[in-house]
């Protein structure tokens, strides 16, 4: 573009030489008038060129802009979500082994209970004992799910029986 300007400039100097000698219907100053317009034409298409491409550039980087803060929060948006997924996560695996500690302290008392000769299914499991020991609930169920998975079910099928025989 600044070859442009300078030719152009050229050519305006070189005009205004001919118009000192030659009036403006002679032939070299129709002529340069004809090149100078041309050059003009043409600086002027470089310019609306250029000013278009930065234009397009700018519009380019606004739509990619926003494209990247749609994708951030996205991301935020996501990154959220699994947050309060782990957060749950963490929740349900300290539950988890809290049960697997009930579970096999259950267990262990249910061995050593039967070890020193008691008898284990006295009383159902979901029930809590005579003795006033609070067991919860879950802790029984723990031990009765215990006793089925050891094969030892018989005591849910003969208190079955039993109820619908009296």
């Amino acid at each position: 573009m600044q070859e442009r300007k300078s030719k152009l400039a050229e050519l305006q100097r070189e005009k205004v030489k001919l118009l000192e000698r030659y009036g403006e219907k002679h032939p070299q100053v129709v002529n340069i008038n004809a090149t100078l317009s041309d050059a003009q034409r043409q600086l002027d298409l470089e310019l609306s060129m250029a000013v278009q491409s930065v234009r397009n550039e700018y519009e380019t980087a606004l739509l990619e802009e926003r494209t990247l803060s749609k994708n951030l929060e996205g991301a935020k948006a996501e990154a959220t979500d699994l947050n309060r997924k782990g957060i749950g996560y963490g929740v349900m695996e300290r539950e988890a082994k809290s049960n697997r500690q009930v579970y096999e302290a259950l267990l262990h008392a249910r061995e050593g209970a039967a070890g020193l000769g008691e008898q284990p299914h006295q009383q159902h499991p979901h029930r809590r004992s005579r003795r006033g020991a609070a067991v919860a609930d879950h802790a029984g169920r723990a031990a009765h799910l215990a006793d089925v998975g050891a094969g030892r079910a018989d005591c849910c099928r003969s208190r079955s029986r039993s109820a619908s025989t009296t």
